[in-house]
């Protein structure tokens, strides 16, 4: 026997009919639903935590558990959080051989400020934005380390992302935006920028629902054991790779997706908008509780770009009243392995450029470590 329902406005008769058995199907679809996001909840992949691992084992997923681990770090330690991007990322290398582990034996072996229990946290992104560098430095005014140093690249800053929503980036921090402890430390001109309502929505139900996390874990996941297959079946439209580099991985074939030409380079644009974000980080990161320094960072090859982002970074640091490091020039050319990532012997000079810088600004309480 089938249910009927009066229409309330029009009283012509009966509405079309529901079926008896939708309302069962339904709620059994909905407790199908239910058990899942139990399921994923509590079989779900363990959440990486930067007080356990060298880098982000996840890559791309996964940074607002990731980074929460440097806040039962600074009690006990003295911590420097590292922000950065695949040059510090290192996946080139194990992680243990990436210049943030590095400069956490050489700051303790020169037992900077007198002390030898240093812990760095590497909050390296691979392809960072600055959509996802001004959300962390929100997140860092929550925070009292004893240092931030955030190291960066003219590429980070692309003119193409400057009215791009939060779902541009490619890693899943613009979860924390999500959250008030953050949202409200967002400078105004970057949520009228990238804080679009069907982003933020988006955002907000990923960092809620286990469930819409498990596909993109599973994805990071493959692409960890497999580099490349992320980009030719998952985002066949980005033409950052980070996977194309000559490290340890050479071995692995080169996957790529039908219709790219090899030859295809990073698409990047720098002007006035990237002077802008540039500006924007450099004021978000100025607001916080710990001492902070900008660094332009080390790059092998003459770029049209380079000097122009080094003297905006300078500016705007000099601005907001932090130090500034330009590192673009630090490492010999023989020690990269591409244009701006190293081998194990520029890993090793960058930690100790760092660790030399650090004592000298550390020290002085207010230098600016040059």
């Amino acid at each position: 026997m089938e249910e009927t329902c009066e229409h309330p406005a029009s009283g012509a008769g009966p509405a079309r009919a529901v079926p008896a058995w939708a309302r069962p199907a339904f709620w059994f679809f909905f407790l199908l639903l239910f058990l899942a996001e139990g399921a994923a909840r509590l079989w779900g992949p363990a959440m990486p935590s930067c007080a356990e691992e060298r880098r982000n084992p996840y890559r791309f997923r996964g940074w607002p558990e990731y980074v929460e681990g440097a806040r039962g770090m600074i009690a006990d330690h003295r911590t420097v959080v590292l922000l950065t991007n695949c040059q510090g990322y290192g996946a080139e290398l194990p992680g243990r051989m990436g210049y943030p582990a590095a400069l956490q034996d050489a700051l303790a072996e020169r037992k900077l400020l007198g002390d030898t229990n240093w812990r760095v946290v590497n909050w390296a992104l691979d392809g960072a934005t600055s959509i996802e560098y001004t959300i962390l430095a929100a997140y860092l005014e929550t925070l009292r380390p004893a240092a931030v140093i955030v190291s960066l690249a003219f590429a980070d800053f692309r003119a193409e992302h400057f009215n791009e929503g939060w779902r541009y980036a490619r890693s899943d921090v613009s979860r924390l935006a999500t959250r008030p402890p953050v949202f409200r430390h967002l400078p105004p001109s970057f949520l009228r920028r990238h804080g679009k309502v069907e982003d933020g929505l988006d955002a907000w139900m990923f960092d809620r629902c286990a469930l819409l996390r498990a596909k993109e874990y599973g994805w990071s996941w493959l692409d960890g054991h497999l580099p490349g297959i992320h980009y030719a079946l998952y985002a066949p439209a980005i033409n950052y790779r980070p996977w194309r580099i000559e490290g340890e991985l050479a071995w692995l074939p080169e996957i790529r997706p039908i219709g790219v030409p090899r030859d295809q380079d990073l698409d990047l644009l720098y002007d006035e908008r990237s002077t802008a974000m540039v500006d924007e980080l450099a004021a978000t990161l100025a607001a916080g509780n710990a001492p902070v320094v900008l660094a332009a960072q080390p790059f092998r090859d003459g770029h049209v770009h380079a000097e122009t982002f080094a003297k905006d970074l300078e500016a705007s640091a000099a601005r907001h009243g932090l130090p500034f490091w330009n590192l673009q020039h630090a490492i010999p050319r023989e020690e990269f392995l591409t244009s701006n990532h190293f081998d194990r012997r520029g890993h090793r000079r960058m930690a100790g450029e760092l660790a030399a810088r650090m004592e000298s600004w550390l020290s002085a309480g207010d230098g600016d470590g040059r």
